[in-house]
């Protein structure tokens, strides 16, 4: 690598973008590179923004991605995602997102409507260079495991996209990080098996 490669997940408080993080960190360690981890926060509660900058590189880099740097956003959560492309994207960076919606004060107490995903999509089809929209809910239903949802996004990662991690590293990365390794390196695999094809 001539440059950081430079990966962003955006999601809200509770999704587990924090654990997502130190999952892809273990895994650039793994494959003998060295990782930086910046941490964004909005709101200090549940359900606030949350920005997790991950930058991969041969030399120290500072923790937060410049802007249009980013190389791939992975969204948790569309609105969320939406935000990071606006705030960081630039023409190179690739999204992969996942449709599940999660509602916000405002939108529970009915002042906005969350806007269609199909005008988030448009949008970020704009602003980056590729755009990937997976919807893990009936998955993560079956393997009752919708709180693995930073997992299966991973797993998307992994089978979709160019990324410095060596075979293997992203299961030895869950194994280190994740409480329940048996169940999440199951949803990890499901998506890698749907998204390899």
């Amino acid at each position: 690598m001539n440059q950081p490669f430079n990966i962003l997940i955006a999601g809200v408080g509770g999704q587990g973008s924090l654990v997502a993080g130190n999952v892809l960190a273990q895994a650039a360690a793994i494959s003998g590179h060295r990782v930086i981890i910046g941490q964004i926060f909005g709101a200090s509660r549940r359900g606030g923004s949350v920005f997790t900058h991950i930058r991969i590189w041969r030399k120290d880099v500072g923790p937060l991605i410049p802007k249009e740097q980013v190389d791939i956003i992975l969204g948790l959560e569309p609105l969320e995602t939406l935000r990071a492309a606006h705030e960081l994207a630039g023409k190179k960076t690739r999204v992969i997102m996942s449709t599940t919606e999660v509602p916000t004060l405002d939108t529970l107490a009915g002042t906005l409507e969350y806007p269609a995903t199909n005008a988030i999509l448009e949008i970020l089809e704009e602003l980056c260079e590729l755009v990937i929209a997976v919807n893990p809910t009936d998955t993560l239903k079956k393997l009752s495991a919708s709180q693995d949802l930073n997992i299966y996004m991973i797993g998307v990662l992994s089978a979709t996209q160019d990324v410095p991690f060596e075979e293997g590293s992203l299961e030895q990365g869950i194994c280190k990080v994740v409480g329940q390794p048996d169940r999440s390196l199951k949803v990890f695999n499901k998506a890698f098996d749907r998204y390899s094809q």
